[in-house]
């Protein structure tokens, strides 16, 4: 026999389809559908109805079948939950997938499950967003798991046959201090070498997001084949969402090629001697980071490190790990370069044939990034604007490769200074973070 979840609850009257509930009456009909010349099935639950008006709705529904009208079927916030994730899951990104239900699971459906979906209006919806706000949650935690009500809301307009969309004009209380999860130079200086100091099995990673602003989605994923020595680049074409490796979105981009400083390359270096000394779980994935059991990284993994780091660094506002891409932003803006031609300073790119489109210069002494590399970085003096095609000097510096060692050679004369467009790109996006 099926398991008909619907009758729980409900008791059989004298009438075919008529159950009685506790507040009301249960309706289930079958009709010949002339659209498709099928039976249909129509079952509703009507709260408040005598026994006469559930006969007279059973009629009402038989007729709307057998006229070919589309019956909206009722159903409350949490069974309509359960359809919606599983028919959005395979259209989104993993990650994507799992934050929605983690979004419904833990917070919309217990406060709002049992609501009728035609029933649940703006009022309920504030009063569940006072009430997390009340349990300690940030506004800016609270708004994420509204998107996910308010996209689930709009997708069920039509299919439900909603009379509102309960979402509109939901307000938000401020959080009462601002907090930009950022650090000023000489902290976050404190902070890297404490990391190094206390947990050099993270240092790498923390060095690469604080290097180059990458989401650690992006810095999880990336491989050995990834880091060009001789060319002096990362390239970034993954990611890792909780274990799962996929594709760059467009939503959250990343540069396909990222310079090299050569300060990381060294840091990458050690990073790759010290996994081979102590032949740790995953030296032989090719990942750049692999975990203590071998796998993929998660932003969890660095939690008692991070603590230990910012408890000796004397950091006592928030920073995530995330923060790093934030500081990275207001480095690059307290260096004095607009928002249209943002450049990391100090960084440089090494000679590449195809590229000589100059995207933004910026001459000088840098200050903002030396108190992180050790030394003020100078770059020469140019006079080009940005936007104007330079021509590259054949003799220009290369990095030295991963496994080399020795100084840097010296090119006879300073270099152009050119950045890659898709790090402008990049840096410019962070703004949006």
């Amino acid at each position: 026999m099926l398991n008909m979840t619907w009758m729980e609850g409900c008791t059989k009257t004298r009438y075919a389809g008529i159950f009685k509930t506790k507040s009301g009456y249960r309706v289930r009909v079958r009709a010949m559908d002339p659209r498709t010349g099928t039976l249909r099935e129509a079952n509703r639950e009507y709260d408040g109805v005598d026994l006469h008006q559930a006969l007279l709705n059973q009629t009402q529904l038989r007729d709307e079948i057998r006229s070919g009208s589309i019956v909206a079927e009722r159903l409350r916030v949490g069974e309509y939950a359960k359809h919606w994730i599983e028919s959005k899951a395979p259209t989104v990104d993993p990650g994507t997938a799992e934050r929605y239900a983690a979004a419904l699971e833990d917070h919309v459906i217990p406060a709002l499950g049992l609501f009728f979906y035609d029933q649940l209006t703006a009022l309920d919806v504030q009063k569940w967003v006072n009430a997390e706000r009340r349990r300690g949650y940030r506004a800016e935690t609270i708004k994420g798991w509204f998107r996910v009500l308010r996209t689930m809301t709009r997708d069920a307009m039509e299919p439900l046959d909603l009379p509102r969309d309960p979402t509109l004009r939901i307000t938000f209380p401020e959080d009462e201090e601002k907090d930009d999860n950022a650090l000023m130079p000489d902290l976050l200086g404190t902070f890297l070498v404490n990391m190094e100091r206390l947990s050099p099995q993270h240092f790498a990673l923390v060095a690469v997001l604080a290097f180059t602003g990458l989401r650690f989605c992006h810095a999880s994923a990336l491989r050995w084949e990834d880091v060009d020595a001789d060319n002096g680049l990362l390239r970034v074409v993954r990611k890792n969402i909780r274990g799962r490796v996929g594709p760059v979105s467009r939503k959250k981009r990343a540069p396909r090629e990222y310079p090299l400083h050569p300060r990381l390359a060294e840091i990458l270096r050690d990073h790759r001697r010290r996994l081979l000394e102590r032949q740790a779980p995953g030296v032989d994935s090719g990942w750049l980071f692999p975990s203590e059991a071998g796998g993929l990284r998660t932003p969890g993994g660095l939690w008692k490190a991070w603590q230990t780091c910012l408890k000796a660094s004397k950091i006592e506002e928030r920073f995530t790990v995330h923060g790093l891409r934030r500081t990275f932003n207001d480095l690059t803006r307290r260096a004095g370069v607009d928002g249209e031609h943002l450049v990391l300073p100090g960084l440089g790119v090494p000679h590449r044939d195809q590229l000589d489109e100059l995207v933004a210069v910026l001459a000088g002494q840098v200050v903002i990034l030396g108190r992180v590399l050790g030394d003020p970085v100078q770059l020469p003096p140019v006079g080009v604007q940005a936007g104007q095609r330079v021509r590259v000097d054949q003799r220009a510096k290369r990095l030295p490769g991963l496994g080399e060692r020795g100084p840097r050679p010296r090119a006879h004369g300073p270099p152009p200074v050119v950045v890659d467009g898709a790090v402008a790109e990049h840096l410019e996006e962070l703004d949006a973070v």
